[in-house]
């Protein structure tokens, strides 16, 4: 087990090697990449994201940062897009997955779909921070 562990984290680094860590100086806040994560955390985002890619779900490059505290994501366990790019996932808790959808969802979803979601799901809000979550329709998606 622990061969096809590192043979999967393997691939997953040539098949996402443009969100693996930047090197040396080049690391820049958003940058694409892994950041502040330990290595065993690397190559568990690297394992989903290649899980991800195999099946269809296209990602963009994305800046993902780990985070020891939810201080970072303003009490959350996560947020997607903060900085409004598109391409940014903080993690302060066990969220990935779910922060994954979110960015790509973005990427993704057109308007129309979005509407037609709110419609089937009789929500009024796709995303609008003063409404609580269970009402967004991001959140149901």
């Amino acid at each position: 087990m622990k061969h096809h562990t590192t043979l999967l984290a393997v691939i997953a680094l040539l098949a996402f090697g443009s969100v693996t860590r930047p090197i040396g100086d080049e690391q820049q806040p958003d940058a694409p990449g892994i950041h502040g994560a330990t290595a065993a955390t690397e190559l568990e985002i690297l394992a989903w994201l290649e899980l991800l890619a195999r099946a269809g779900l296209d990602l963009p490059e994305l800046a993902i940062y780990v985070h020891d505290s939810t201080e970072a994501c303003g009490g959350w366990l996560g947020l997607f897009d903060a900085d409004g790019s598109g391409h940014r996932i903080d993690l302060c808790g066990n969220v990935l997955l779910h922060e994954l959808a979110h960015a790509w969802e973005h990427h993704h979803v057109t308007d129309a779909t979005r509407q037609a979601f709110l419609e089937y799901a009789n929500l009024e809000v796709w995303n609008d921070h003063d409404t609580p979550h269970p009402a967004r329709g991001i959140e149901h998606a």
